[in-house]
């Protein structure tokens, strides 16, 4: 192997090593949770540190034979439950299927960097190529660092959300929704993206309020529902959330989810038009009002601006 080959090879080893240990201790802690609700809490750590383990495709019975006491006692009394543990974790959620798989990937290709042929002999190799043979199929077998990367920054964001979001954080849960829209880092799930979205809409965020109500009007995760639609587009619009202002005029101009009310649309419209493309919207709902109305509606816009100066 020549001098570039093997720095390479050594930088990618590093790099994979803090990725890997980075999702370790995420699932971990997210295994630990849901087994300390079974267990007392060192059990439990001791089961999750194992799952992990097995899945990276190490040898369980060789880590428990080499570790000292007291480790070694409870690392042997729940033995038996890892691999059933395992394939739970696995089968319950494919974010993490996809990670482990990377990972196990990774690995084979990164041994096989270092000892050649004779990582083929290797009993962790086996070990692995039975975890990839049962998982492996789900996901396309080409991976290289920098799609691990991606992957880990995608995993591991989401579970920094997912803790910080449960604990009541509101731009966490806007950012969870965001990730369960999009399928990043998580399976691609509106139910999940509306709920947690729904939460921190409740607490005042102006993006979870925008995008729950553009949920709400195609019916993607929550039934399709123009009231509601209407009615967290106009939490967002009164924070001055242009794309809401704009949203909510157009609801009133065609009463979809309101009564049809042309001096509101105009209301929406007209600060709408301050950052974005919505002063024809404006114009044409002026001309169908009245000159007493539009004045009127004219003098609420003003008195909005007062109130709501630009921010800078």
């Amino acid at each position: 192997m020549g001098l570039l080959s093997r720095l390479f090879l050594k930088r990618a080893e590093r790099s994979f090593t803090t990725y890997l240990r980075a999702i370790q201790v995420d699932l971990c802690e997210d295994l630990s949770n849901i087994y300390s609700s079974q267990m007392d809490g060192e059990a439990a750590k001791v089961l999750a540190a194992q799952v992990v383990n097995f899945l990276k495709g190490e040898d369980i019975d060789e880590i428990a034979r080499v570790s000292d006491e007291p480790s070694r006692s409870r690392i042997m009394a729940i033995l038996p439950q890892v691999r059933q543990r395992a394939a739970e974790c696995m089968q319950a959620d494919r974010q993490t299927r996809e990670i482990i798989v990377a990972s196990l990937r990774m690995t084979t290709v990164l041994n096989f960097g270092k000892y050649g042929r004779t990582w083929f002999q290797n009993p962790a190799k086996m070990r692995i190529e039975r975890l990839l043979v049962e998982y492996g199929p789900e996901f396309p077998e080409e991976i290289n660092p920098a799609a691990y990367k991606q992957l880990t920054a995608n995993y591991h964001a989401a579970a920094s959300y997912r803790k910080a979001a449960k604990e009541g954080d509101a731009v966490a849960q806007y950012n969870l929704g965001v990730l369960y829209h999009d399928g990043q880092g998580v399976p691609q799930d509106n139910t999940q993206a509306a709920l947690w979205w729904r939460k921190a809409a409740e607490k005042g965020n102006v993006s979870a309020q925008h995008n729950l109500g553009a949920l709400y009007v195609s019916g993607q995760g929550v039934p399709e529902n123009k009231v509601q639609a209407a009615f967290w587009y106009r939490k967002a619009a009164e924070q001055g959330e242009a794309d809401a202002q704009y949203k909510l005029g157009l609801m009133y101009d065609l009463g979809r989810g309101v009564p049809r009310d042309i001096v509101e649309a105009y209301f929406w419209y007209a600060p709408a038009a301050e950052q974005m493309d919505a002063a024809k919207y404006r114009d044409d709902a002026a001309s169908h009002l009245k000159p007493a109305d539009l004045t009127r509606v004219q003098e609420r816009v003003r008195r909005w601006f007062e109130d709501h100066p630009p921010k800078p």
